[in-house]
């Protein structure tokens, strides 16, 4: 069967309630499905849609009687589709369950995250679905507002934050990384691995992760916020 998408494609709401098989094809700008339905992580099937030639991806899609994507997932005993090459599907990273290959991760708490199911182990990629993500934002950002409302330095601190953000992004986009970075990766590149200049370098590392992160989303609802958004 063809699916979701151009090209002779067929919506998933022609499918039945399920999971199935799907292949990606190069040049083909829908997915190829199987009509036959299975529990999800027992859609097989893929070589066969796939005519036994190579794919961008496969995995398995389940619907409910809606038609309506509920998780899909990269597995194949065929194809070994690599996570970071999921997007190459089109479908949502937010329902995503990626097959996941030794222990849990200890630093994954939230029972919500791992799926066990007919011998695999499955990792979903995002907790909170894109709605819930927005709602979140949105909430956040009503926090924000109401802080510059009430607290004045709160107010300037937060135009300061705009225009050094803004600042940042154009230096950015002019000259390259930020110098923080480029000096944690140099000091990486130096350290011995193996000693205490290595964990120093590992921990320096980290932190200009975190440092990183929190920058960007600091400065995603600085800005956001600074435009109404």
């Amino acid at each position: 069967g063809r699916h979701r998408g151009g090209g002779g494609g067929e919506p998933l709401s022609a499918l039945v309630p399920g999971s199935h098989a799907f292949v990606k094809v190069l040049h083909e700008p829908f997915l190829r499905v199987s009509p036959a339905a299975s529990d999800f992580c027992r859609a097989g099937g893929h070589p066969q849609l796939a005519n036994e030639a190579p794919v961008l991806y496969a995995g398995e899609v389940e619907v409910d009687a809606e038609g309506v994507l509920l998780r899909w997932n990269n597995l194949s005993g065929t194809y070994k589709g690599e996570d970071e090459k999921c997007y190459q599907t089109g479908l949502p990273l937010d329902r995503f369950w990626a097959l996941h290959a030794g222990p849990r991760d200890p630093k994954d708490t939230d029972a919500a995250r791992y799926l066990s199911s007919h011998g695999v182990l499955l990792r979903r990629a995002l907790l909170l679905s894109d709605a819930d993500f927005e709602q979140v934002r949105r909430q956040w950002d009503g926090c924000v507002r109401a802080l510059c409302r009430d607290d004045q330095f709160a107010s300037a601190t937060h135009e300061r934050l705009i225009a050094a953000s803004d600042e940042r992004c154009d230096a950015v986009g002019r000259y390259g990384y930020l110098s923080l970075v480029s000096e944690a990766g140099n000091a990486m590149a130096s350290a011995d691995a193996d000693g205490e200049a290595g964990a120093a370098a590992a921990e320096s590392s980290q932190t200009v992760q975190l440092s990183r992160t929190i920058t960007a989303s600091m400065l995603h609802v600085a800005r956001r916020n600074s435009r109404g958004g």
